[in-house]
């Protein structure tokens, strides 16, 4: 559908939606009771519509006042009409037929004759006054089943819902526009109020009725049984023409002179598919069978495809193994009986062979024996032989005998194992897992560990393995590092195979090295020199020498050694402190515990003053005036000798000060001045050089 058809359904929808409100607005909280419609096309320019009440009590009612049928000529050519007028088809309320006007036609038409007694039949009346409840319910299941009858026969013919005031057919019609029809029952309010059922039609466009499809034919016990998805056609078709044909699918006729009904048992759920039952006169011969819905007005659609179903006489009774006899332990001759009478009707025999009585039966014969035959050799037996005869009717079934036990001795023992392969986890769970052996006759597997390749094997499997597969968990806590497994292979005689080449496992290491020790810890020439004795565990992997600075975890791995036992950490700050211990890792990659942790103290170092100092004699103010231009100290250290004298502090000077007034002098004295100070970071400087005064 193009976009512009698209436009033009959704505006007539929408125009129809709107006569329908104009009619239904008034009431809405109001129950009404229930009438339902639906059209067909049959001609261009003829429209048939068929309608019916919901229930029995309204269906009673509306047969009394009648039904009102409208028209609306909604579009032409698809254009929407500016304007909606009404035309009534009724010009009186459509009412069933009166009783006389139906015993001509009820002579004729079955559907006809029940009508007629579902609407003028004699009935029973109950007293309004009676307690009577069971007449009451009498009643009642009677007016349904007149109800469930009367719509059942017009369902069957389109005439009868004419007469039963159920149906209209509306001729003349324009082949190009699109029309609204309307019904609603004429009941007056005080009795019931009807709802108003509507269709819309357009009246050039004849709607071809589907094909049944996906029906099929099984054939039962001198029945054919015959089912078709009927929910599918729900609302197309209320009947079926079943037609067979025998021999060929050339000349059908019809099962029944009237078409066929599928009645549902629950009124509730409908059923899935239809079901027919059709008795055949004859078996072994195909039958062939077609069916086509017929829809409400009387229309039929296509025939299906056509089903053919195939008759066959069943077995009574099924064959019976009289020997089965092994010949040079290579070959099974197996005999059987089975009534010649059924050599005709049957396809022939199977045999079927397993080695187990329960399961897995193989057919050995590549074509069905004939059906005159009663004895079959098998050419390659196993071992152990459990066999079964199936006698095939002409539909395919089997009828299978007994089994018979057929024993070959057996004296080769299975192949030796072999690709044994073993892994294991850090857990001790061991996997191992091996090539299958093709042995027809194996049992199973046993499988064996020892300590030592040339130890003898232990055997640790209870029962024979029927995988090639085996889980164990090994201890961990021994002092060997290695575990050997073996398979073998047995057979149903209980013959053994050599033992599989052993696997080696490697059983995983758990236990950590020993811790190594530093014996010297140093600061030495500007480094620090650890030495320390390595682990005596001998699967060590590598020693990691580890540094502490701030922090409780190592944050700097020096070196990974893999032989020396020193070493001399020069990337060092003056002034920290700093701890050092020595790790080991084996091959199992498990680290030492409990590490042994030593300190080392950096000691601090005096650094040179660059930027010196000036002192000058003051007379006047009788003082030596000492300057200087030292950044980032905490304190200032003033040393001072006379003449030939020692040094000695004088002052000590904090904070940002940068000058110092000696006036502790005398004239005609030497004076010498020294500086030292103490840096933020707590760095001692050396004693600056010496400045001479003469006072």
């Amino acid at each position: 559908m193009n976009l512009n058809n698209m436009i033009r359904a959704k505006r007539i929808i929408i125009i129809c939606f709107l006569i329908l409100c104009a009619f239904t607005t008034k009431g809405q909280s109001e129950k009404l009771e229930k009438v339902v419609i639906m059209s067909h096309v049959e001609k261009e320019g003829q429209v048939q519509l068929r309608w019916a009440p919901g229930d029995p009590i309204f269906w009673k009612y509306s047969n009394k006042y009648g039904y009102v049928i409208e028209r609306y000529l909604v579009s032409v050519n698809g254009k929407l009409q500016k304007e909606t007028k009404k035309v009534i088809l009724t010009k009186t309320a459509l009412k069933p037929l009166p009783l006389e006007q139906w015993r001509e036609p009820s002579e004729n038409n079955k559907y006809a004759a029940i009508a007629a007694e579902a609407l003028y039949g004699d009935t029973f009346e109950v007293d309004s006054k009676s307690t009577d409840i069971m007449s009451m319910v009498n009643m009642a299941r009677e007016l349904e089943n007149r109800y469930s009858f009367a719509l059942f026969s017009a369902d069957k013919s389109f005439k009868v819902a004419q007469m039963m005031g159920l149906a209209l057919k509306d001729s003349l019609l324009n082949n190009a526009a699109g029309y609204l029809y309307r019904v609603y029952a004429n009941t007056p309010p005080s009795v019931a109020k009807s709802d108003t059922a509507s269709v819309y039609v357009e009246a050039g466009k004849i709607t071809p009725l589907p094909k049944i499809v996906m029906a099929k034919g099984t054939f039962q016990q001198k029945e054919v049984e015959l089912t078709w998805p009927q929910k599918m056609y729900k609302g197309i078709y209320t009947s079926y023409v079943i037609e067979k044909a025998i021999n060929s699918a050339s000349e059908f006729t019809p099962i029944n002179d009237l078409p066929f009904t599928s009645i549902s048992k629950s009124a509730s759920r409908e059923p899935e598919n239809a079901y027919y039952m059709d008795t055949i006169p004859q078996i072994g011969i195909p039958y062939y069978y077609r069916i086509k819905g017929v829809n409400p007005f009387g229309f039929s659609g296509p025939y299906s495809d056509t089903i053919c179903v195939e008759t066959y006489t069943k077995f009574t009774t099924k064959p019976t193994i009289t020997s089965a006899t092994v010949v040079d332990n290579k070959q099974v001759v197996v005999k059987w009986d089975f009534p010649v009478e059924y050599n005709m009707l049957s396809k022939g025999f199977r045999v079927m062979v397993s080695t187990s009585i329960r399961s897995n039966y193989k057919q050995i014969n590549t074509e069905l024996i004939k059906p005159h035959i009663r004895e079959f050799t098998i050419t390659n037996p196993n071992r152990v032989n459990y066999i079964v005869v199936e006698a095939i009717d002409g539909g395919n079934n089997n009828y299978s005998s007994m089994p018979q036990m057929a024993l070959l001795k057996d004296l080769v023992p299975p192949a030796e194992p072999v690709g044994l392969l073993g892994t294991v986890d850090s857990l001790g769970n061991v996997k191992l897992k091996w090539t299958p052996n093709t042995d027809n006759d194996l049992l199973g597997y046993r499988v064996y560990f020892a300590n030592s390749p040339n130890d003898e094997y232990s055997q640790i499997t209870k029962e024979a393995l029927t995988n090639a597969t085996f889980n164990y968990k090994v201890p961990l806590n021994t002092l060997n590092n290695f575990i050997y497994f073996k398979v073998q292979a047995i057979d149903q005689s209980f013959n053994r195979s050599l033992m599989s080449d052993y696997s080696k496992v490697v059983k995983p290491d758990t236990i950590p090295p020993t811790t190594p020790v530093i014996v010297v810890a140093e600061y030495v020439n500007g480094a620090v020199y650890i030495k320390w004795h390595k682990s005596y565990s001998n699967d060590i992997k590598a020693e990691y020498l580890l540094r502490y600075n701030n922090s409780l975890k190592p944050d700097t791995i020096l070196r990974v050694f893999g032989g020396s036992q020193e070493y001399s950490d020069a990337n060092i700050t003056d002034g920290q402190k700093y701890r050092y211990t020595v790790v080991a890792k084996d091959n199992s990659n498990n680290f030492s515990r409990n590490p042994i942790v030593v300190a080392v103290k950096i000691p601090k170092k005096d650094i040179s003053i660059k930027n010196p100092f000036t002192a000058v004699a003051d007379r006047v103010q009788n003082q030596i005036l000492l300057e200087w231009r030292y950044s980032k100290t905490n304190s200032v250290y003033i040393y001072r000798a006379e003449a030939e004298g020692k040094y000695r502090m004088i002052k000590t000077i904090t904070g940002s000060e940068n000058s110092f007034a000696d006036k502790n002098v005398k004239l005609n004295t030497t004076y010498k001045y020294r500086l030292r100070a103490t840096l933020t970071n707590g760095t001692n400087t050396k004693m600056s050089d010496e400045v001479v005064v003469k006072f």
